[in-house]
């Protein structure tokens, strides 16, 4: 017990040396049926299936952790989290060793308020940004996904390093970080760590973490990145309502009134991610983001969109576009992530304007952006 006991002891108290936490100790809580401690070639190791294995008292905020993975020729998700402030808040990244050698092989996915966001958070071309499906270097991305080529049938070391809002990711012993997060988007809370699968099994070994409150990142990797030119920099988000609810042709009064608003400011990217301030209530899947724009006179203005999952959108209460881009809904292979790839064309009188746009959330991230130039026009707010 007083090996145990120590072995805690290191972890929170932030002990600048590496110290290996056996899985048979009492510092591991198990959550899955899936759990099965055993030694696996030439580890003392940990099988987990559809399983997680978290330690709560490491009240990880900056630091390293690292680990060892066995990974098979399966379909799974399987990675780590760290930063738990409670069971719907944390910081994510999985492995997906069915797509090793692909652009997603690798995917950070904060959770906020229950949804995991990786439509929201991905590096699979400059279409967030441009509308246009272009692909470019690896050393612009933001490090939210790309292409590893997992190794398979041995064990790889994983190392993350994780220091303000920013964190570097080592795979196999790489001297330079594989990807470099180049802003968590996740709580920024002292809390647990842990690892999971989903789907098919994985082996751990050689779990380890420190806690570093000075903890440094390398400096040759950091990446600036310009804000998305004319992007509408925030929305008033209403409470969640049922999606149901919405008519075919018009913004019935009856479902905005009485609504409760919050502002809800844009990242940089474009990106604003609806969960921050809404989470999904069993049939109540949906809120509306609006805007408002005073036109200096009469005229037609294009608003270029990206969404998930689903999103309907009115114009001084007349519906004008509805569009899905959920996973899975145009080929067995479309992700759903989001980017600047649909365009309306906003009616717009002189004077004030109401935008509703309904966005519905199923899968894998819940969120909206928008573009529109500002000339002859003025969003309120801004």
């Amino acid at each position: 017990m007083k090996k145990l006991f120590t072995i805690v002891c290191l972890i929170v108290s932030g002990y600048l040396e590496a110290q290996v936490v056996p899985f048979d100790s009492s510092a591991w809580t198990f959550d899955g049926n899936g759990v099965i401690p055993e030694y696996y070639e030439g580890e003392s190791a940990l099988y987990l299936k559809a399983s997680g294995a978290e330690l709560s008292a490491a009240d990880f905020l900056n630091g390293v952790i690292e680990f060892d993975m066995y990974l098979k020729d399966l379909w799974t998700f399987s990675g780590f989290y760290f930063r738990v402030a409670d069971a719907n808040n944390f910081e994510e990244l999985y492995f997906r060793p069915h797509r090793r050698g692909k652009p997603d092989a690798y995917q950070y996915c904060p959770r906020i308020n229950g949804k995991a966001s990786w439509q929201l958070y991905h590096d699979q071309h400059r279409g967030v940004y441009t509308g246009n499906p272009e692909f470019y270097p690896q050393e612009n991305h933001h490090g939210y996904n790309g292409k590893i080529d997992l190794p398979l049938d041995r064990w790889m070391h994983v190392k993350v390093v994780v220091s303000g809002n920013q964190a570097e990711l080592f795979i196999d012993n790489e001297e330079e970080p594989s990807f470099f997060i180049h802003e968590l988007k996740g709580p920024k809370v002292k809390g647990a760590v842990g690892i999971y699968t989903g789907w098919g099994g994985v082996h751990f070994a050689n779990f380890s973490v420190i806690s570093n409150d000075n903890q440094q990142l390398s400096k040759t990797s950091k990446v600036e990145f310009a804000p998305l030119e004319d992007r509408i920099m925030s929305w008033q988000v209403s409470g969640v309502i049922e999606e149901i609810k919405l008519v075919p042709t018009v913004m019935d009064p009856e479902v905005t009134n009485g609504l409760k608003w919050t502002k809800l400011a844009s990242e940089e990217s474009g990106v604003t991610n609806l969960s921050r301030v809404a989470a999904v209530q069993g049939k109540k899947n949906t809120v509306i983001a609006k805007i408002e724009i005073n036109a200096e006179q009469d005229i037609i203005k294009a608003l270029t969109l990206g969404y998930s999952d689903r999103l309907a959108v009115y114009c001084n209460g007349q519906k004008i576009y509805a569009g899905t881009n959920g996973y899975r809904t145009r080929d067995f292979r479309y992700l759903g992530t989001i980017g600047l790839f649909d365009e309306v064309y906003l009616p717009l009188k002189k004077g004030k304007n109401v935008i509703y746009c309904a966005v519905s959330e199923s899968f894998g991230g819940w969120g909206i952006m928008g573009q529109i130039d500002r000339e002859g026009i003025k969003i309120k707010g801004e």
